[in-house]
């Protein structure tokens, strides 16, 4: 698995399929073991990421993007994005 952090998502290659991950989804960051990090995201998802494979700064843009997530203006933007997704997929399944 293939991981970029971007400014609003994590973008993932998973066996040659593209996944994204909208980080003001983030629920939860912790180390449960000195070398991986533990990111839980609300859809379930759970990525461990090697310690040596992110910096500290790193996890901090990823706590201000769960802390922004958390707010009400945040979930709110949450909310709005699943709508035009859900729009999107609709739009496609007619076409």
């Amino acid at each position: 698995m293939d991981i970029i952090f971007n400014e609003n998502t994590a973008d993932m290659l998973i066996r040659g399929e593209r996944w994204v991950l909208f980080l003001d989804g983030i629920i939860d960051i912790r180390k449960y073991t000195d070398d991986v990090w533990t990111i839980h995201h609300r859809n379930g998802t759970t990525l461990h990421v090697p310690v040596s494979a992110i910096t500290d700064d790193q996890i901090e843009h990823l706590r201000v993007a769960m802390a922004r997530g958390k707010t009400p203006e945040g979930f709110q933007a949450v909310i709005e994005r699943g709508r035009q997704i859900i729009e999107f997929l609709e739009s496609e399944r007619k076409a």
